[in-house]
């Protein structure tokens, strides 16, 4: 085994640990905290940053509206929610290093709201967004229903991602070194469909022409990849 070879098993091996962690520690983490509140105001993006953080995200009418559960040992971490030139930011700061904690966020908020999401491990699902959608995670999962977003961008280092769409998008860029891929586009297409894995399966059956200005891009090291009509 090469040294690089040897370095990417390591990493997958320490990322999936980390995505393990997030999803069973919660009998860990005894002590919980919830908190519930509205954002008023011009809110054209919602970003969200952490180390440990599911977030699930639905459209709605009226303010952005928040449901934050913060599960933890010991001290209870410090949360945050502000507002900056139109930009709604949930962080933990009190989460950040080795500290037992995560935070769960369940966010309504208006179709037309952008979403930027940039955590070390979590969960992210939306429904009905129609903004752009632009999610980094090291090691996690990602999952949209009814999207009428035009662009997509998802980077995971290890993770799923399952995306559905309610309108044809102009623009899906996927990519995951160990994961599962699987794209629902309406079947009016064409779609221009650019896909890469070393290692394992593909299989496409939307309708696809290199000249259609609907570009879809899903690049897997590891893993099965699944562009099918919604």
């Amino acid at each position: 085994m090469d040294a690089r070879t040897g370095g990417r098993i390591a990493a997958v091996v320490g990322l999936v640990a980390a995505a393990a962690l997030l999803s069973g520690c919660d009998q860990m983490l005894r002590e919980r905290h919830d908190e519930h509140y509205e954002v008023t105001g011009d809110v054209r993006t919602l970003s969200v940053a952490g180390d440990g953080v599911t977030l699930d995200v639905v459209a709605g009418n009226g303010p952005v509206s928040v449901d934050e559960v913060v599960r933890y040992r010991g001290d209870r971490p410090e949360t945050r929610h502000r507002v900056d030139d139109g930009v709604l930011t949930l962080d933990s700061p009190g989460c950040e290093g080795k500290k037992a904690c995560k935070v769960e966020y369940r966010v309504t908020m208006p179709a037309g709201t952008a979403l930027k999401v940039d955590v070390d491990a979590g969960k992210v699902e939306t429904t009905g967004l129609a903004a752009s959608f632009d999610v980094r995670i090291d090691a996690g999962q990602v999952t949209t229903h009814r999207s009428r977003n035009k662009s997509t961008d998802v980077r995971l280092d290890v993770g799923d991602v399952d995306l559905g769409y309610a309108t044809a998008p102009d623009k899906v860029a996927v990519t995951t070194n160990t994961g599962a891929v699987s794209l629902r586009l309406p079947g009016a297409g064409p779609y221009a469909v650019q896909t890469h894995t070393e290692v394992g399966d593909t299989d496409i059956t939307v309708p696809v022409s290199a000249s259609s200005k609907r570009a879809v891009s899903v690049r897997v090291d590891v893993g099965q990849i699944t562009v099918a009509p919604a």
